[in-house]
C-alpha cells in the first residue's frame, strides 16, 4: 500500500513538474479577447427588405462568432417561425427579444436604428448594458 501511496505521489509530483516546463518554455499565451465568451444581442433592421436585411443579420452573427462572443440574434431565429406582418406574431417575437437582451452582455447595434431596434437600444441603457454601434464600413463606437 505505501509503495502504490510513494508511486502516486512520485508520479503525480514528475507530471506535475513536466507539465511546469512545458508551460515555462512555451511562447507567450495569446493575448486576452475581450469578446470571448461574451453573450452579445445583435440588433439590426429587419423590416422592409426582409430577405436582404436577414442575410446582413446572419452576416452580422458569423462575424460576432469570429470575434469569440456568443450571439443572441433573436430576428433571424424568430423570422422563421413567426410572421412578423401579424401585430401580435411581431409583438410576441419582440418580447421573446426583450427578454433575451436582458441576458446579454452588450447589444451590437448595426445600420440605421429601425423602431424595434430604438426600443432594444433604450431598455439595454436602462439595463445598463452596454451598446456598441457597428457600421457598415466597419466602424465601430460605444456608448456607456
Amino acid at each position: 500500500m505505501i509503495g502504490f501511496i510513494i508511486g502516486t505521489f512520485a508520479g503525480g509530483f514528475i507530471g506535475v513538474t513536466f507539465m511546469a516546463l512545458c508551460v515555462a518554455s512555451s511562447k507567450e499565451p495569446p493575448a486576452p479577447n475581450p469578446t470571448q465568451g461574451r453573450m452579445v444581442y445583435i440588433a439590426s433592421p429587419y423590416k422592409g427588405d426582409m430577405k436582404r436585411n436577414l442575410r446582413k443579420a446572419a452576416k452580422y452573427t458569423a462575424g460576432a462568432i469570429k470575434q469569440g462572443a456568443i450571439p443572441i440574434a433573436p430576428h433571424l431565429f424568430y423570422s422563421a417561425v413567426l410572421d412578423d406582418t401579424d401585430p401580435q406574431e411581431r409583438q410576441t417575437g419582440m418580447r421573446i427579444g426583450i427578454d433575451l437582451l436582458t441576458i446579454c452582455d452588450e447589444l451590437w447595434a448595426f445600420g440605421t436604428p429601425s423602431e424595434g431596434m430604438a426600443r432594444e437600444i433604450e431598455i439595454a441603457t436602462k439595463l445598463n448594458i452596454p451598446v456598441i454601434y457597428h457600421s457598415e464600413a466597419g466602424g465601430r463606437r460605444e456608448t456607456q
